[in-house]
């Protein structure tokens, strides 16, 4: 009988081979091998998107957006939907109390292709000291700047500083996160937009209409986050300059490097027909009329969270009889697949983003490596038909190698099951503290770092290996804790709702929900990428905030008055948002509403938000938002948000309808019900 310590080296050496011949290669869509790390890595531009082109100095990108060039490093005008956003961004040396912007000595444009630009530019700051960027805009906008800042014998600073005067704009607003609280739930998420903030890595400025953010997590400070200099936001009236931090007080004798990271929004178009690629929360012929899309919610894989569609070594032999006897197997559900299919609903197999299932070896092997510091993990429970719960760690996909396995294995799932993509859930921004993945430089390596920018390769990556496999990709993402754009520009739709949860008073969201930070988190217009709203009136896990006789009882609930009540009380603030929703109300309820929206025609009309037609809709308890098509035909939600019937009136809706007194006509002297909406057309 072999030892204990033999049958550690031998299980040591099983994994590891079991691990190698995962990571040496997969096979590609036409039959070759190719190596995890460039599955997904071509010059190919998804659908929806625009080419990035150079004109001269002049970037430009899809949605009216482009970054020139000028004196500087980095751009002199940054450009969304065709008019000024943000310029000139400037690199501010301080040195002996003297600030000095740094000029550019040399410009190059090395590389350009559909998929993204590259290019070169230095300056120096006296004789002492020279800054030297490598910038690659990719296609969606994003731009990553890698900075060395290169002494000549020593170079003593006290700061360096990013500069960015944002246009300022009535709707106007700040997003910031760092990485210790990026995760969290019950968070503040919008900011004052004037004056010092405590450091924050991520900011963006949203304006309903377009946005500009800046990462800046990656370069960041060795003391902790409460001994970090401030954000610096300064107003005046035309603009909001940004002051952000990247380096502290240095006397440098070897080169530094360090990374930031620019976006412009929106980051593609938004074509209107998006408006009928519904969310159905269940299967059947009916609901096949009102949506196009559905969670495969687990078994769509062999057990909870294991991307492959058979069983890894050794997984088999850790589960329950019940839980292999529940995974329908790959030939069932390739049928499943293409039932639903030909019905016109796309299934999304579940997925987690950061917590795969540990029956794989792999995941096991390189755990440590990984993980998220402080640890986390998901609790050892079942879900769906899987009873057996087994806990699974989070890991980051900041973490070298971890985005490559994820990548590897789901393309190797679309390999065998032709699915057109996935739905992610753990999908939000995670900081972690894993000195395996900290930058090695002291001099700038932060408590924590998030895994923003690799989280938006990972995606970019899977969207393009699905794409290359003949598919339009499907991505969806579960993301209720941080509307970090940046991370999500190459995903299908965004998921949100359940940051909610915790002001959610009596299932109430008129009463609970902030329209600012509504306009400045769901309205997608400005981001170009989707959001969908996950309605929880119907969730178990807030069962105590129901009426007392259906706290038990989740059928009678969904059945009830109370809930088509509660139901379109959060449908009258997605409809003034235009946010898609994800309800699990019944079908009959949803399909009534659904076929007037679709009857008007919103799937062809532009939205305008109550917000853009009327400057003090806060003192309002009346509000309208409206749907105008090409033919000028229009639909206006009307919503009650006071406890009490509202009669309405010329004054309640002039803001809104305009000068077209014909409309008023028909719709004054109607009421709108506590709380509730009316569609009106003309």
């Amino acid at each position: 009988m072999k030892s204990s310590i033999t049958r550690k080296r031998w299980r040591h050496r099983w994994l590891w081979i079991v691990a190698l011949s995962l990571k040496i290669a997969v096979v590609s869509a036409g039959g070759t091998s190719v190596p995890e790390s460039q599955i997904g890595v071509a010059d190919t531009v998804l659908p929806g998107f625009t080419p990035v082109s150079l004109d001269g100095r002049r970037i430009q990108l899809g949605a009216g957006r482009s970054y020139e060039w000028g004196a500087g490093i980095l751009p002199a005008r940054i450009e969304s939907r065709s008019a000024e956003l943000v310029g000139p961004l400037t690199l501010v040396v301080r040195q002996s109390g003297m600030s000095t912007a740094v000029v550019a000595d040399s410009l190059v444009f090395a590389s350009s292709s559909g998929d993204h630009v590259e290019l070169a530019s230095s300056g120096h700051v006296g004789s002492h000291l020279r800054i030297e960027a490598r910038i690659r805009v990719d296609y969606d906008g994003m731009a990553v700047v890698d900075l060395t800042l290169t002494p000549s014998g020593s170079a003593s600073i006290d700061s360096l500083m990013l500069v960015a005067p944002i246009v300022r704009h009535r709707d106007l607003r700040l997003l910031a996160y760092e990485p210790k609280t990026i995760y969290n739930y019950n968070k503040q998420e919008v900011f004052p937009l004037c004056g010092p903030l405590p450091y924050k890595s991520a900011l963006g400025f949203a304006d309903t209409e377009r946005s500009f953010w800046v990462l800046t997590d990656e370069p960041a400070f060795p003391q902790s986050e409460a001994e970090r200099p401030p954000s610096t936001m300064l107003c005046n009236e035309k603009r909001v300059q940004l002051v952000q931090p990247l380096l502290g007080q240095q006397t440098l004798t070897t080169p530094l490097h360090l990374r930031f990271a620019f976006l412009a929004t929106p980051v593609k178009g938004m074509p209107p027909a998006r408006r009928q690629n519904r969310l159905v929360p269940r299967l059947s012929a009916d609901e096949a009329l009102i949506g196009d899309r559905q969670i495969w919610w687990v078994e769509a894989l062999p057990h909870y969270a294991l991307p492959y569609v058979d069983y890894p070594p050794s997984a088999r032999e850790r589960l329950t009889k019940h839980d292999l006897t529940a995974y329908p197997g790959l030939k069932a559900n390739k049928a499943e697949l293409s039932h639903w299919r030909a019905l016109g609903i796309e299934r999304l197999p579940y997925m987690s983003l950061r917590a795969p299932s540990v029956l794989d070896p792999v995941v096991v092997e390189s755990a440590l490596k990984w993980r998220v510091v402080p640890l986390r993990a998901t609790p050892a429970v079942g879900d769906g038909p899987y009873r057996q719960g087994i806990a699974r760690p989070y890991y980051s996909h900041q973490a070298p190698g971890f985005s490559d396995y994820l990548v590897s294995r789901l393309d190797a799932v679309a390999a065998k099951l032709p699915v057109r993509g996935f739905y992610f859930d753990q999908a939000e921004p995670f900081g972690s503290g894993n000195p395996y993945y900290l930058p090695d430089d002291r001099r700038i390596r932060p408590p924590r770092v998030s895994d923003i920018l690799a989280m938006r390769q990972f995606f970019k990556r899977l969207a393009t290996a699905i794409y290359q496999r003949g598919r339009e990709p499907l991505i969806y993402v579960h993301n209720s804790s941080a509307t970090v754009v940046p991370a999500y520009t190459f995903v299908t739709a965004m998921v949100q709702g359940e940051e909610f949860n915790n002001t959610l008073k009596e299932l109430n969201y008129l009463d609970s929900v902030d329209f600012e930070t509504l306009q400045a988190t769901y309205v997608s217009g400005q981001y170009g990428v989707p959001i969908i709203w996950l309605s929880e009136a119907w969730s178990e896990h807030l069962a105590g905030r129901r009426p007392v006789q259906y706290r038990q009882d989740t059928a009678a609930w969904l059945q009830s008055p109370e809930f088509e009540r509660a139901w379109r009380n959060f449908m009258a603030v997605a409809l003034l948002h235009d946010v898609p929703v994800w309800s699990m109300a019944y079908t009959k309820l949803r399909a009534g509403l659904y076929a007037q929206l679709d009857r008007f025609g919103i799937d062809r009309s532009s939205f305008t938000g109550y917000w853009q037609l009327a400057s003090d809709w806060r003192a309002r308890t009346t509000l309208a938002s409206l749907y105008t098509r090409e033919d000028g035909r229009k639909l206006a939600v009307i919503v009650n948000r006071s406890h009490s019937p509202v009669r309405l009136t010329v004054d309640d809706l002039a803001p809104f309808l305009g000068a077209d007194q014909s409309a008023w006509r028909r719709v004054v002297n109607r009421t709108v019900q506590p709380q509730d909406f009316m569609l009106f057309s003309w």
